[in-house]
């Protein structure tokens, strides 16, 4: 991000009302920066809350799918609070991605995209140019956070991550394992609260394939199983709800609405 430190950035329409209301009327204590600068569970847990909260509103209010990548999400401090956000980073790219793309130069974009995207990139068939299933996003916020909680202290990679160097079936694979079966990595001494949340979310999604998997061998009946949330598993409010119950363990704040039931880990 090039703003100069206390000028105020152009909005972005990928911000929510909130945010965009901040921008318009407040000066930033600093322009955003990327949320692998963090240091502390409770920072990089609002984030992240806020920044699937933006991601929510644009969906709903505007109908508009955010660009879920590393690169657009960042946060802020004002007044001694951190804030995260969902930008549209891709007019500053200093390094914009090359179009059309190598099967190489794709890997680090593919490392965090949802399963369901690489079956379909495995079996020769086209991605959808355009598609209005927000789970698929979703994962792949999980797969980022997950990513960042356990590959970064402060502010530095100590980790060398495995995905974004994976040819397209190896990494399907590998994604596939670990939702099923595959060991959770343990986060970064910055971020040990994240070992529940990524444990809860992990299990959301794996419930949800599940489901989808029992509806396949039903038959028939598969066409009454709703595909875009994997048979009402992941939806907005199950993904917030673990979100909220996290945040919650972490402040003492009482609960949300939404938090009342939890996806834990077996």
């Amino acid at each position: 991000m090039t703003t100069p430190m206390h000028q105020t950035p152009r909005p972005s329409t990928n911000l929510n009302s909130e945010l965009e209301a901040l921008l318009k009327t407040t000066r930033l204590c600093q322009a955003p920066r990327s949320i692998t600068e963090l240091t502390t569970t409770m920072e990089l847990g609002r984030a992240f809350h806020d920044i699937f909260k933006s991601y929510r509103a644009l969906y709903e209010k505007a109908g508009i799918r955010g660009d879920i990548r590393l690169y657009n999400l960042r946060y802020w401090r004002r007044d001694g609070s951190t804030r995260g956000a969902l930008l549209d980073l891709d007019d500053l790219d200093e390094k914009p991605r090359p179009f059309p793309m190598s099967a190489r130069e794709q890997r680090p974009y593919m490392a965090y995209m949802a399963l369901e995207l690489l079956d379909r990139i495995d079996a020769g068939r086209p991605l959808p140019v355009h598609h209005d299933i927000y789970r698929i996003d979703l994962e792949s916020l999980f797969y980022i956070v997950l990513a960042v909680s356990c590959h970064y202290c402060n502010g530095k990679q100590i980790k060398t991550e495995e995905w974004p160097f994976l040819r397209t079936a190896d990494l399907r694979m590998e994604k596939s394992n670990f939702l099923f079966r595959g060991v959770i990595p343990a986060p970064t001494p910055n971020f040990p609260g994240f070992k529940g949340l990524n444990q809860s979310l992990r299990a959301l999604f794996r419930e949800g394939f599940i489901a989808q998997a029992d509806a396949r061998e039903e038959g028939p009946g598969m066409s009454n199983f709703d595909r875009k949330t994997l048979g009402g598993v992941v939806t907005f409010d199950t993904f917030e709800a673990i979100l909220d119950r996290h945040l919650a363990l972490w402040t003492g704040v009482p609960l949300s609405d939404n938090s009342r039931q939890e996806h834990l880990e077996p």
